[in-house]
Formats: structure tokens, sequence, C-alpha cells
């Protein structure tokens, strides 16, 4: 682990997709942080993300008009990582949301997932694969 970061949810309301938006949004941030720090050491830094919101990816790939406030922050993510450098990974493998699912404080401490990520992330043939399918109305 290079650097973390966490959020509270605001005071007001927001839908958990824009919740998981705006986690995006500050991956993105901390990614091009890092990115722009390492830079100066090593020549070629190749930068991954990965998020378990399929709504999230749609917004990336979306062509059509969204909501300012979506539009905003996708624009932003978009400038700093082209939607080439963001990836699915499925909720199971998420170790972020290991907390959500209800477990024990010995689960969570013993957690290869939490320790290590999941199996197949140093493996990028393993990779999950999410296909964007354009959504007609």
């Amino acid at each position: 682990m290079v650097i973390a970061k966490s959020r509270v949810a605001p005071l007001k309301k927001l839908t958990l997709p824009r919740l998981e938006l705006m986690a995006a949004l500050t991956g993105a941030r901390l990614a091009n942080f890092v990115q722009q720090a390492l830079k100066q050491r090593y020549d070629s830094v190749t930068v991954t993300l990965w998020t378990d919101s399929e709504i999230v990816l749609h917004w990336l790939h979306s062509g059509k008009p969204l909501k300012p406030f979506i539009a905003n922050r996708v624009r932003e993510i978009k400038e700093s990582y082209p939607t080439t450098h963001w990836n699915h990974c499925p909720t199971k493998s998420n170790p972020a949301d290991l907390l959500t699912r209800g477990i024990s404080a010995q689960q969570f401490h013993t957690s290869t997932l939490w320790q290590h990520g999941p199996e197949w992330l140093s493996q990028p043939s393993l990779w999950p694969s999410w296909n964007y399918r354009r959504i007609t109305i």
C-alpha cells in the first residue's frame, strides 16, 4: 500500500451511486498524486483503477448528457485517467467492502483479502472483465 484516504459521507444526503462516484473521484485524485510523485523516480508507472460500481463505470463510458453533479466529476476523472484505465472489481473481491458485510473483528484481522487483495490482482491475465453495453432507452 502506498497511500490511502477515506471520507465520511456528507451531511447532505447523496445517493449510493453518487457516493460511489465521489469515491472514484477520490481514487483518481490519489492515483494522480502518487503517479506524479513516482514519475521522478520511475520512468513508467502504470495506473489501473478499480471500482465495484457498475453505475460509475457506465457514467464513465457514457456519451449521453449527464446531470451537472455527475458530469463535472466524470469529466475530472476522465481528464486524469481515460476509461481504459478503469476496471470492475466484483463486490465479493473488494477488500474495501469487507466491513459492510458484517464480519467480526477477528475475521477482518485474519482476512487474506484485506491483507493481500484479491488473488487475481497480481496476474493481469486473470483480471475480471467488464463489458460496457450501451443502454438505449
